[in-house]
């Protein structure tokens, strides 16, 4: 059944016939949306719109819709999928303790996390969170709304350990661990060993598991990142472009990543120093979002200030402008 709608220039298609072929489950019904979703984008840029919806008594459409029905449907049914979420790493606020930096990160107006455990950081013990993790998860909870989207593991713990961590992880309902790859020089196959045993333990807990790109570290090469992630299935990458800007021997290209990419920490870089003031770096972040969104990427970007770098009203205020310049890019 074909109809014009009055005012509109786009021909409507109600193939009412495909709500026999709707799936039940919610994974497949998901699926079946997005398939229809790149159907109706597809027509869209033949000059014409394609609606593959279910029959009008299934509720998706009245039998005779108005065009802003119609609108309304194309929103809320083809194009509903999950946006990207900004955060802000616990470790932009290494020297408060972990509720103050909590409650710090809720008054600059972010409502997600991402935190971060380093051996030598008094914010949040490794040790102290593996062994208790249902207490610390509940301390987030009591210490503010915010949510946790993502965890970085910057050091090396044993598997216990680390283990304990996911545990504290999967409490919060995070999908996303960060970890650091070996550093460079350590021996491929052994790397991926490694890579295979972790990414066991968060794949058993519902984590997605990612390495940093981080100088120093086998990851720093764009395309030995991705081989390790090719090589241990299921790894991804946590991509901060700061370290392919600021390196010896020049900046690097590293859009063969972003296939692999779980994950991003952001902040503003330039050739000689690896934190600059936001807007006097290199970092393009509109063609980063671009580009991720040609990924079709629908996870979380960290706002991710260095340790040691920027304190008081200084970093309140770097915090502040990179979080309205990712939001209106996002």
């Amino acid at each position: 059944m074909a109809k014009s709608l009055p005012g509109s220039p786009l021909l409507i298609h109600f193939c009412y016939s495909l709500s026999a072929e709707q799936p039940s489950n919610h994974a497949k019904s998901l699926q079946f949306r997005r398939q229809n979703s790149r159907k109706f984008r597809r027509s869209c840029e033949n000059g014409e719109v394609s609606i593959q919806s279910g029959d009008a008594q299934a509720g998706l459409l009245p039998a005779e819709p108005c065009f802003l029905q119609v609108l309304l449907w194309i929103q809320f049914t083809l194009f509903r999928e999950e946006s990207v979420h900004l955060a802000v790493s616990t470790r932009s606020l290494w020297d408060q303790a972990f509720p103050a930096a909590c409650l710090q990160v809720q008054e600059l107006g972010f409502d997600k996390i991402e935190i971060c455990f380093k051996d030598s950081s008094d914010q949040l013990k490794m040790s102290a969170v593996a062994a208790d993790p249902e207490g610390h998860a509940m301390q987030l909870k009591d210490a503010s709304r915010l949510s946790a989207v993502a965890v970085f593991v910057e050091s090396e713990p044993d598997i216990p350990t680390f283990t304990g961590l996911v545990r504290y992880a999967q409490l919060l309902k995070v999908a996303q661990l960060t970890i650091e790859s070996s550093p460079r020089g350590t021996p491929f196959n052994s790397e991926v060993d490694r890579l295979r045993e972790r990414n066991a333990i968060c794949h058993h807990a519902g984590i997605r598991m990612s390495i940093l790109t981080r100088t120093g570290t086998l990851a720093e090469d764009p395309h030995t990142a991705v081989e390790l992630c090719r090589a241990a299935r299921g790894v991804g990458i946590t991509l901060d472009p700061s370290y392919f800007i600021c390196r010896p021997g020049g900046v690097v290209d590293f859009d063969v990543t972003l296939p692999h990419v779980l994950h991003v920490h952001l902040r503003d870089t330039s050739v000689t120093d690896l934190q600059v003031p936001a807007g006097l770096g290199e970092v393009d972040y509109g063609r980063i979002i671009a580009m991720l969104r040609q990924q079709n990427y629908n996870r979380s970007i960290s706002v991710d200030l260095l340790p040691g770098t920027l304190q008081g009203d200084d970093r309140l205020r770097e915090l502040r402008k990179l979080r309205l310049l990712l939001t209106s890019m996002m």
